[in-house]
């Protein structure tokens, strides 16, 4: 009984374990971000709403997506 009450014990610290880490490599940052990288983001975000709005107010026209980077139509 107390055997197996010491398996279970183990099997579940390592099934706990397992969890903790993929929950801590999940949570990892590659790295910094690029300004438009940010800004990006946080339009992406819950608060995206209000950043397009901000821009807006402040006069900030957000780039047309469909060009590339020498101004040709995609």
């Amino acid at each position: 009984m107390l055997s197996e009450l010491a398996v279970l014990g183990g099997l579940m610290g390592a099934f706990v374990g397992l969890l903790e880490i993929s929950h801590r490599l999940e949570e990892t940052v590659p790295g910094p971000l690029s300004p438009e990288a940010a800004v990006r983001e946080a339009m992406r975000g819950p608060d995206g709403s209000t950043v397009r709005a901000e821009f807006r107010r402040s006069g900030i026209v957000s780039a047309d997506p469909r060009r590339n980077l020498f101004g040709f139509g995609v």
